[in-house]
């Protein structure tokens, strides 16, 4: 798995601070190659060895974006620097700690693959109204798992159309929330096989128990990627611009290519082009030493979000959490290029799913931080809460 591009400074990814356009060399794919069974087998003896390791350790339009503030503010993140064996320095943010709040608790939610932080509206569980709606990944129902902070289990929520039948789970790999509507973002593809992947639109239900509730779908967004079939499993939408950013995850090399769809969306297939590129193969840390996936899938992205405020964006890998700083007047794409830090986060053995918990907050003392969730698959899993101090 080598690295792409020019040679990078040491401890900054050579593609920091360059946007590749379409011309990159990443343009075509062929979805069979050699690189891709070597893949697979990497594949089988990481699941086997997930599966055998405890993991206690810690008709609705599209959003209208008229009128709305696209300006996103600047923040700042204090970093110390560490050299990892003299290999390179890493930025590690802040981090003021990681809390195990508890356990999913529904039997069901089993490989949870995306997170959104809901609204909280209609709640009634008298906790700390904090839900978080989950997804599963292939193999199982179409469903929204509505979840407390502490893995409490709000009910199950699945998927049907307007007809009242159940909607396909293909590969359902992340999960966004913008404007109340819940985006569950079907865009696995492990052999680069699916000409079309799908974004289902789901007003976010209100929660009222733990009973299993329909949840219809307003509308389905079709997606072709401009360099044709893609794997990917991290999905964020732009809450200043309404922008879908997908993240693929091509375990045959380091690089992640940012794609992006712009609204007004279309109920005919649309293409997600090239927007541009980042490489977190010169970042990672000694974090990837805690799980095996980590030393077997260097930086590859299994989970994205980004702050109700669009300030900060989280791109995890099976290592670590990095933070991206968004600028004013920068895209996602563009942000995706400022040098993060690393959060770290909970030991998870196989981390695929994470969500903001809001935006900045700022304490009495002036201390201002920002909280992630993160969970692990498998049943019953931990459910994590990092915490980071912010400029």
């Amino acid at each position: 798995m080598g690295q792409r591009g020019a040679t990078a400074t040491k401890g900054v990814p050579a593609t920091v601070g360059v946007i590749r356009t379409a011309t990159s060399s990443r343009t075509t794919r062929s979805p069979a190659t050699t690189t891709r069974g070597v893949v697979a087998v990497l594949t089988a003896i990481f699941l086997v060895g997930a599966a055998c390791t405890g993991n206690g350790d810690v008709e609705q339009a599209a959003p209208s974006t008229a009128g709305a503030d696209t300006t996103a503010q600047t923040v700042t993140i204090p970093v110390t620097t560490t050299d990892v064996d003299g290999g390179g320095v890493v930025s590690e943010c802040a981090r003021t700690g990681v809390e195990s709040t508890g356990n999913l608790q529904h039997p069901d939610l089993t490989e949870a693959s995306g997170l959104a932080l809901g609204t909280g509206s209609g709640d009634d569980d008298g906790d700390d109204g904090v839900t978080v709606w989950a997804v599963n990944d292939s193999g199982n129902a179409a469903g929204l798992y509505a979840v407390g902070s502490d893995g409490t289990d709000r009910g199950f929520f699945p998927l049907v159309d307007g007809a009242g039948a159940a909607v396909e789970n293909r590969d359902v790999e992340d999960l966004a929330i913008h404007d109340g509507v819940l985006h569950v973002a079907d865009i696995g593809d492990n052999n680069a096989v699916r000409e079309t992947v799908t974004i289902h639109l789901v007003p976010e239900p209100t929660v009222t128990g733990a009973a299993a509730r329909d949840a219809t779908v307003a509308r389905t967004l079709t997606i072709t990627y401009q360099t044709g079939p893609v794997d990917a499993e991290a999905f964020l939408v732009d809450p200043l611009t309404g922008q879908l950013v997908i993240q693929d995850k091509d375990l045959s090399t380091t690089e992640t290519t940012i794609f992006t769809v712009d609204p007004p969306f279309s109920d005919q297939p649309m293409e997600a082009v090239v927007a541009g590129t980042f490489d977190l193969a010169e970042q990672e840390s000694v974090h990837r030493e805690l799980v095996a996936a980590a030393l077997i899938f260097p930086a590859a992205v299994t989970a994205a979000d980004i702050t109700p405020d669009g300030t900060l964006i989280a791109v995890r890998t099976y290592g670590t959490v990095w933070l991206f700083p968004r600028s004013a007047g920068q895209s996602v794409a563009e942000a995706l290029t400022n040098t993060p830090c690393e959060s770290g986060g909970a030991r998870e053995g196989q981390g695929e799913s994470l969500a903001f918990l809001g935006d900045r907050t700022t304490d009495a003392s002036g201390v201002t931080e920002v909280r992630f969730l993160t969970v692990s698959e498998g049943q019953f899993r931990p459910v994590n809460i990092t915490t980071v101090e912010l400029g």
